[in-house]
């Protein structure tokens, strides 16, 4: 066997170090505080865009809604009856 094999078999027969026990507990920790505190800054100039663009939607003039013909299949003169399509020239 080489001398690789050998360090590696010494190596997987010690002990493991208590340490590693609490690592992964305080590493993920850490990443959660870092993903809240990275997601503050974007979600808040969201929220601020949203509002700005509802506000300069709502106070844009408008022309004041008509209601059209009916659409509907069933309505007595209805702009969509054949009849009425056909009678029409290009």
């Amino acid at each position: 066997m080489s001398e690789l094999d050998d360090l590696m078999r010494q190596l997987g027969q010690m002990p493991v170090p208590p340490q590693l026990a609490v690592l992964d507990g305080e590493m993920l920790a850490d990443v959660a505080v870092s993903r809240a505190s990275d997601l503050r800054r974007p979600i808040a100039f969201a929220s601020v865009f949203a509002l700005l663009c509802g506000v300069a939607g709502a106070g844009l003039p408008t022309a004041p809604a008509a209601a059209r013909s009916s659409l509907t299949p069933f309505a007595v003169a209805s702009p969509l009856m054949p009849s009425t399509l056909l009678g029409r020239a290009p």
